[in-house]
């Protein structure tokens, strides 16, 4: 999944609970569960190597800034009536963060990282398979308006 998916299921989680840990844990399940979903994804060739030069690099990091941007707007948004968001920012915070390792993991290119990514990519089995793409994006307008509803 995008990025601004991860973002508003992990923030709901984090709005159903007043305990980090669990607020923790759940964000970061929800993140594999999700990739597991069928999904359309924005490509990134020149962040997976697949392209050089730097004025494809700006563009794929360009696409990842507007995509969490747009996540982190509709969180600040949807809980401007909350007194305590903190919950919510662990939950938030630990939804996206295989997709933080992951993209660490292209720029660093630690051991611990590659392994990490190597099994995030493969809960995306659905690759292989021949799927819509109105499919993919209904996934994740379901998963994006769902979490909106239990914020709200």
């Amino acid at each position: 999944m995008i990025i601004t998916p991860h973002l508003l299921a992990g923030a709901a989680i984090g709005s159903q609970t007043d305990n980090y840990w669990l607020a923790a844990v759940l964000a970061l399940i929800s993140h594999f569960i999700l990739d597991v979903i069928p999904h359309a994804e924005y490509d990134i060739p020149a962040l997976k190597r697949k392209i050089k030069g730097r004025r494809k690099l700006f563009f794929d990091l360009a696409k990842i800034g507007v995509d969490f941007s747009l996540g982190f707007l509709m969180i600040i948004f949807l809980t401007k009536n909350y007194t305590d968001v903190s919950y919510i920012l662990t939950g938030m915070f630990f939804g996206i963060l295989p997709d933080i390792f992951s993209f660490l993991g292209f720029v660093f290119n630690f051991r611990f990282l590659k392994t990490l990514y190597k099994y995030h990519t493969a809960l995306h089995f659905f690759r292989k398979m021949s799927i819509h793409k109105w499919i993919g994006y209904a996934s994740q307008i379901v998963v994006v308006l769902a979490a909106i509803w239990v914020i709200k």
